[in-house]
């Protein structure tokens, strides 16, 4: 696919555009693959798709990695070089997670928030019977990218880790159960390992689709 538009942010990360081509079909929660020669040697790396099926351009939302080689290359790309991608895949859908539930709350670190976008977008447009929160834990205010479109979708708890500010919850995510322990309520937990895993002690596993970031 073809480069359109890389977009760097504040917070050592970018979003990058790429022409979708026609025949590009893909559902709410499903991520992409992007194998390149890095180095003399050939990586291939999972992004989660950031955009909506509906809009024109395939966006992704990378964070860029301490000596991490596929993000690294992808940031000092330009605009009209093509990458090579595969996919879609993945079954984090609406299919998968249903609608029959009352409450959805989804649970996301840092760039973890990717997928959630056009998933909350999906049930604020197709399942508006299905209450919505969205949990976003990030270090700094200005990395609560989709800040905006997702107050609109549902109830919006920004989490901050490392300043305080008074538009977000200072902490992490497990400070403030009373806030997202929902009754009949579903989870989907978007994040690190160890964000996951504290994730699965605290929230009934039946209630429970992790994904690992």
């Amino acid at each position: 696919m073809k480069i359109l538009k890389i977009e760097h942010t504040r917070c050592n990360s970018f979003f990058l555009y790429l022409e979708k081509p026609s025949n590009f079909i893909y559902k709410p929660g499903q991520f992409i693959t992007i194998t390149a020669s890095i180095n003399n040697q050939i990586v291939t790396r999972a992004f989660s798709i950031a955009g909506h099926p509906h809009e024109p351009a395939l966006m992704l939302y990378i964070k860029k990695v301490s000596g991490g080689l596929m993000s690294n290359y992808l940031a000092d790309k330009k605009p009209g070089e093509e990458v090579e991608v595969k996919g879609p895949f993945g079954v984090l859908t609406p299919e998968k997670i249903g609608t029959n539930m009352k409450n959805l709350v989804f649970i996301a670190a840092g760039s973890g928030i990717s997928p959630i976008r056009p998933l909350a977008g999906w049930y604020a447009r197709h399942a508006k019977f299905v209450r919505l929160t969205i949990v976003h834990q990030e270090r700094y205010f200005y990395c609560l990218v989709f800040r905006e479109e997702l107050q609109q979708y549902g109830k919006y708890i920004p989490i901050l880790s490392r300043e305080r500010h008074p538009k977000a919850k200072f902490g992490h995510f497990d400070g403030y159960l009373n806030l997202i322990k929902i009754p009949s309520a579903k989870y989907i937990v978007i994040g690190k390992p160890s964000f996951v895993e504290k994730a699965q002690k605290l929230f009934p596993t039946k209630d429970l689709i992790l994904e690992n970031w």
